[in-house]
Parts: C-alpha cells; structure tokens; sequence
C-alpha cells in the first residue's frame, strides 16, 4: 500500500478515488446552489401568479392561480433531489477531510438517495406520459362514438 492508498471498510480507497471525489464535490455543489435557487425563482413565480390573478379580468380557461400551485407543487418536487445533492457536496468534504469509512458511507448513501428519487421521478413521469397520450387518444374516439348521427 503507497502513500495515496488508506484502508476503508475493508475496500481498498485510492489516491485516484479521492481525487475523483475532491473533483466531484464543486460540481456537485454549484449544481445543488443552482438548484435552490432555481427553486427560490419557481416560489416567486408561483406566489406571482395566484397574487396577480385577480388582477386579470375576464381571463378564461385555467385561472392562472393554477399555474401559480403547479409552480409551488414543482419547487417542492425539486427541494428533495436538491437537498441530496446537497448534502452529498457536504459528505463528501466531510469524508476528504477524516478519511472515515462512515463519512464515505454518508456520502454514498446521499448520492444513493438522489438517484432513487430521480428514478422514481422518471418512473412516475414517464407511466404519466403514456397514460397521457393513451387520454389524447381514446376521448376524442369516445366523443365521436357518443355523438349522434
């Protein structure tokens, strides 16, 4: 074992490991930033929104206080995957710092956390696509059926 080599957990963590984590950690945290920020801009937008609702007259379809709760609902959805890569960023800094195997444990745990979340997301997303397509089909079929001749 060589200077850049240390034992943790059993597995052998190289110079060229850690050295992938330090680089990691600054993308990983300016993208986190950027996702709370982008998240401080969707709760603007949506309180923008239901305030200056009331202020259109004789809007019709969907008032646009919907799309105001639809940005709030979103910035919600976003705070979970950003508050992981978040606290990834910080794990990681935590384990560079101590060389500890439960640092590097919290580390992967939280990047873990982060891609179950984006994967279930994408799950839900992708079954509500279909099923969406699968509505643009079949009512305008059924209202065509139901209308008489």
């Amino acid at each position: 074992m060589n200077a850049n080599e240390e034992q943790a957990g059993g597995i052998m963590v190289t110079g060229s490991m850690i050295e992938s984590l330090r680089s990691t950690k600054p993308w990983v945290k300016l993208l986190s930033v950027l996702g709370f920020i982008s998240i401080g801009f969707m709760i603007l937008i949506g309180i923008g929104f239901i305030v200056f609702s009331n202020m259109l007259p004789g809007q019709k379809g969907a008032p646009p206080a919907v799309g105001g709760l639809i940005y709030l609902v979103m910035s919600l959805l976003y705070l979970f995957p950003t508050l992981h890569l978040y606290r990834y960023s910080s794990a990681i800094g935590k384990f560079l710092n101590s060389n500890a195997k439960e640092d590097m444990e919290l580390a992967l745990t939280q990047q873990k956390s982060f891609w179950k979340f984006i994967g279930i997301m994408t799950l839900i997303t992708f079954v509500l696509g279909v099923l969406a397509i699968g509505a643009a089909i079949m009512i305008p079929m059924l209202m065509k059926v139901r209308q008489p001749v």
